[in-house]
């Protein structure tokens, strides 16, 4: 798996909608303050967002003092707080699939994981609360195969842990369900039902248990819920409809978030290592920003780390090399030392 796209909309320097698609090497060319630095950051802010919540972010876990947004009134664009902060990531899927996750009472039901999905997107949105006077994280939403599958949305009631899901029954991956036998048209029936027959209607009230946010906790399937929305369904106390939105809710975040966490922030000023340099034994994502984690790696590293594979180095031309090798200094006194440590030492 690996990411393959961003989308950015008003985020810093970005207005309209924005999408930058990535490969294995992706170079931004621009003048100063066309936008380079702001790709990369929403990255990093997506992570903070998918990981942590935190909409009113500064300092980046993944990026630590090197980055400071300045928190969402500083990195809206234009400083608008009528506007909304959007990003997405997609990511390629393999053939393992989303996850899955078992709910309780989980006894057959809805045929998991569902097939041929290549890629899942996600995107955050984020506004900003005249009520709360804070920003919050408005919804949260899954393209599978690059079209809408479901979102989450937050309602109008502060600090309410009901959440307001949509369900595209136009999305061509949810046509294998059929959760009836094969004579159920291919669970179509069931989509149009549970929404209404009408694309992206409402689906339902999720209570979302301990969390105070339309994302999702990952690695785990998505909370029993505890009462009947408002129109008195209890569709989410049924096991096949937890196992379905789980997988895809919970499962396409989960990758998203964990592509996410692979990459790594190198800022433009480097610290070189002085003599003394000691390696912290705690590894601090944050210190590959100026470099440190590097040499944090490369002191504890029994061989030479994957990402300085000389074979991949040689691979892109620059006509150098990297070697690693370890050494000591070791000085002896000039009174009682064995002839043998001695002979050591000097060797």
């Amino acid at each position: 798996m690996a990411i393959t796209e961003i989308t950015i909309q008003n985020f810093k320097g970005i207005g309209e909608q924005v999408t930058v698609p990535l490969r294995p090497i992706t170079l931004l060319f621009g003048a100063n303050s066309a936008g380079k630095s702001t790709v990369l950051q929403a990255l990093l802010y997506l992570r903070e967002l998918l990981e942590h919540g935190n909409a009113d972010a500064d300092r980046l876990s993944a990026s630590g003092s090197a980055i400071d947004l300045g928190g969402f009134q500083k990195f809206v664009h234009g400083h608008d707080l009528k506007r909304a902060v959007q990003i997405g990531v997609t990511v390629s899927v393999d053939d393992d699939g989303l996850p899955v996750y078992p709910v309780a009472g989980d006894a057959g039901g809805v045929a998991l994981p569902l097939l041929g999905i290549r890629t899942a997107k996600v995107v955050v949105a984020l506004e900003w609360d005249d009520q709360l006077e804070r920003p919050d994280i408005s919804s949260y939403s899954v393209f599978l195969n690059g079209e809408h599958a479901v979102e989450v949305e937050k309602t109008d009631v502060p600090d309410s842990t009901l959440r307001f899901i949509r369900m595209s029954d136009g999305n061509p991956i949810f046509k294998q369900i059929s959760p009836y036998g094969e004579d159920d048209a291919l669970g179509v029936s069931e989509i149009e039902n549970l929404g209404r027959g009408t694309k992206c209607q409402a689906w339902g009230f999720l209570k979302y248990i301990e969390v105070h946010s339309v994302i999702p906790k990952f690695g785990t399937a998505l909370p029993v819920l505890e009462e009947a929305d408002l129109d008195g369904n209890e569709l989410f106390k049924e096991p096949d409809a937890r196992r379905l939105l789980s997988h895809v809710l919970v499962g396409a975040g989960e990758l998203v978030l964990n592509e996410l966490k692979r990459v790594r922030y190198i800022g433009p000023i480097r610290t070189v290592p002085d003599r003394n340099f000691s390696a912290l034994r705690s590894p601090v994502e944050g210190r590959w920003a100026d470099g440190s984690a590097a040499w944090d790696e490369l002191h504890h590293a029994d061989e030479t780390p994957p990402w300085l594979n000389a074979e991949q180095i040689r691979e892109l031309g620059l006509g150098y090399r990297i070697e690693t090798y370890r050494y000591f200094e070791c000085h002896r006194s000039l009174q009682n030392v064995p002839p043998a440590v001695e002979s050591k030492c000097t060797t």
